[in-house]
């Protein structure tokens, strides 16, 4: 059995090159699937712009993907770790 690859490496004809940046939110932002999402992001150049990102229970996580991704908006859902969220957004010009 052979296994045939092949790589495009131009971009589809239906996609810009120099498309201004998509705004995304990215939700379930610490989970595996948001990290991996988080990963894509932050290795587009620039193709994204993260407008907020959600988060369950840990606020230290979330609070370090929006800095990383430079969220404007964070959100937890546990509201007993708004507190700590707030604390870790903390001069970083983004509102939780």
């Amino acid at each position: 059995m052979t296994l045939s690859v092949q790589v495009q490496s131009d971009p589809p004809r239906n996609v810009a090159r120099h498309a201004a940046p998509r705004s995304v939110v990215v939700l379930g932002a610490t989970g595996s699937i948001g990290t991996s999402t988080a990963d894509i992001i932050a290795n587009s150049g620039g193709a994204f712009d993260v407008v907020a990102v959600a988060g369950g229970r840990d606020p230290i996580a979330l609070a370090r993907v929006a800095r990383e991704l430079g969220a404007r908006f964070a959100a937890l859902a546990d509201p007993t770790g708004y507190a700590a969220l707030k604390d870790a957004l903390q001069g970083s010009g983004i509102e939780a």
